[in-house]
């Protein structure tokens, strides 16, 4: 199975001050093409999580399934010390990691004031929850260093909405 990832671009706003007047500049970088191939298929995986283990979420029940599996593939737990039962979570792939948490943040805002509907929600974040869950073993340097510039979180969930994920077997 592989899975083609082709990001387009993305535009981040810049302020420049002249004169007391406020200019918007907009710089438009292009992603480059990332291409990954994938071994195992989500939908395998869901099957597996329970509805007592993935608990609730404000999008739903696929989404929240989609919430634990992420959990499982991202973060993991350390000891700090020998002896000492308090341990630390650790992340793989951190950039990857805050941007999907960064984005459920933002759409969940985005529901509370009116901006989307539940269901425009609910599609954004699979699809980022997709891109993070195919990709969580995969050499994805590349795809982190272009969304580690983003601080916006519109702009991290554009960056992800472009990705177009192919399967074939």
């Amino acid at each position: 199975m592989y899975v083609f990832i082709y990001c387009n671009s993305y535009s981040q706003t810049v302020a420049s001050l002249n004169n007391s007047s406020y200019t918007k500049i907009t710089n438009t970088d292009k992603l480059s093409n990332f291409n990954f191939e994938v071994y195992n298929f989500i939908p395998e995986e869901i099957k597996n999580v329970t509805e007592e283990m993935a608990g609730s979420h404000f999008l739903g029940e696929d989404i929240a399934k989609k919430v634990y599996l992420f959990e499982q593939a991202y973060t993991y737990t350390v000891a700090i010390s020998p002896g000492n039962p308090s341990t630390r979570t650790m992340f793989r792939k951190p950039v990857v990691y805050n941007s999907v948490r960064k984005i459920e943040h933002y759409l969940k805002k985005s529901v509370k004031k009116g901006l989307l509907t539940i269901e425009e929600a609910r599609n954004d974040f699979n699809k980022v929850l997709d891109v993070a869950l195919t990709t969580k073993s995969m050499n994805t340097n590349s795809f982190e260093d272009s969304i580690k510039s983003i601080n916006d979180s519109s702009d991290l969930l554009t960056a992800y909405s472009q990705v177009n994920l192919h399967f074939s077997n």
